[in-house]
């Protein structure tokens, strides 16, 4: 019974190293219970309620009764004011709400002049600006819009006919509404005859996307390949960074620090070696989704190269500092899949960061994917430029500043 003897062996070995051991098992329970907080909202039988920025440019009385009606929903959590960079609350602008859409989906903006258009017969439209990455939220706001509108414009044919005489059309209408004259909307009926009563009146809903360059309409590349680039670059720097462990335990460092060079130069000989390494990664797998899948690649492929080179040297740090903070390579394997499995699932690099509660997707940001993932979207799903990312690019440096800063501080020869 060798083969006994030999597996009893090994978990003996296993069992040596508790570090590495502990990590095997916490590992899959942490990325199990942050996937599943992540994925709550989809598992969730009560509806989700939607943040939708307002901006009312627009103060009429039709403008205030739109307003106040979708205040009124459960389903919607209503945004009319930001703060300032002096920290005061002020009315929401455009460039605002354009900027929540991508986080929030959708945003309403109710131009100057509306009321007055609406009240002399004229055409007017309200505004709905959204990200159309989002099927849902944007298509929701739309529809219960619609249903306001159609409300609205039920109520003006029923005055009007009251105003003429016209008995008859009113008991009619209001039978239809199910309140005499105070007209009321039945939701099934509004849903039934919104969208034809719109087609033919004054009172418009105008859909506008708020990503810069329209011809390109984002694909689900755009999101994946730089969400598993920045996971695989995690995985190839901190697998390299454990093979200093590997070399410690064979005597190999040892022997490098005989030698007449400096510490600093020996960490960042390896840092080099793996940040050109996690370069060349991201930009094979950039250059295959876009020879092979026809990616687009951005407005600004100066912006996309910077993000990259940012995050391969963040990536880079953070693989050093888990080799630093391990005794075995063992220990280090474990440390490094529950980092970058429950980085990739906490920052977006599985799934859009939008789709998780408000919470995590703050809470996310203590991670480098999360950052790096903003970044990407920036430029490859709203078509931005170099002045997007810079939130991105200081965060990702810094982190990787941190990292090997530590690493090299803690980092133990024999």
């Amino acid at each position: 019974m060798a083969w006994i003897t030999i597996a009893w062996k090994d978990i003996r070995l296993q069992l040596g190293d508790w570090v590495g051991l502990i990590w095997l098992f916490v590992t899959p329970i942490i990325v199990i219970t942050v996937a599943s907080f992540a994925l709550s909202g989809l598992f969730n039988p009560t509806y989700q309620v939607f943040t939708v920025p307002v901006v009312q440019l627009d103060h009429g009385k039709v403008a205030n009764q739109i307003v106040s009606s979708l205040r009124t929903l459960s389903a919607l959590h209503i945004e009319t004011t930001a703060k300032n960079g002096a920290g005061k609350v002020v009315p929401l602008t455009i460039q605002q709400a354009r900027t929540k859409v991508q986080s929030d989906k959708a945003a309403i903006v109710i131009p100057q002049g509306f009321s007055r258009n609406v009240e002399n017969g004229k055409q007017a439209a309200l505004i709905v600006l959204q990200d159309p990455t989002d099927k849902v939220v944007p298509s929701v706001v739309r529809n219960i819009l619609s249903k306001i509108v159609a409300g609205i414009q039920l109520r003006d044919i029923a005055v009007r006919a009251e105003i003429q005489g016209e008995s008859n059309a009113v008991a009619a209408l209001s039978a239809q509404l199910g309140h005499p004259l105070r007209f009321r909307l039945n939701p099934a009926q509004v849903a039934r005859s919104s969208q034809s009563i719109i087609a033919h009146d004054q009172l418009r809903i105008q859909a506008q996307s708020v990503i810069s360059d329209a011809s390109h309409t984002p694909s689900a590349f755009q999101s994946n390949v730089p969400g598993y680039a920045v996971m695989f670059m995690l995985f190839g720097t901190s697998f390299a960074g454990a093979s200093l462990l590997s070399e410690k335990e064979s005597g190999t460092l040892l022997k490098l620090r005989s030698l007449p060079i400096r510490r600093v130069d020996i960490i960042g000989g390896k840092l080099s070696s793996n940040f050109i390494v996690a370069l060349l990664q991201a930009a094979i797998l950039f250059a295959v989704g876009r020879l092979v899948f026809g990616m687009w690649l951005g407005n600004s492929l100066a912006a996309l190269c910077l993000l990259i080179i940012v995050t391969a040297f963040s990536a880079t740090g953070l693989g050093m500092l888990i080799a630093a903070l391990s005794k075995t390579r063992s220990q280090a394997t474990g440390l490094s899949i529950l980092i970058i499995l429950t980085s990739s699932a906490l920052g977006g690099s599985w799934w859009p960061l939008y789709i998780v509660p408000h919470w995590m997707q703050t809470f996310a940001h203590i991670t480098l994917t999360a950052w790096s993932m903003d970044g990407f979207n920036q430029l490859l799903v709203y078509g931005n430029g170099l002045s997007a990312i810079i939130p991105s690019v200081t965060a990702l440096l810094a982190m990787g500043l941190l990292f090997f800063s530590i690493a090299l501080w803690r980092f133990r020869w024999d």
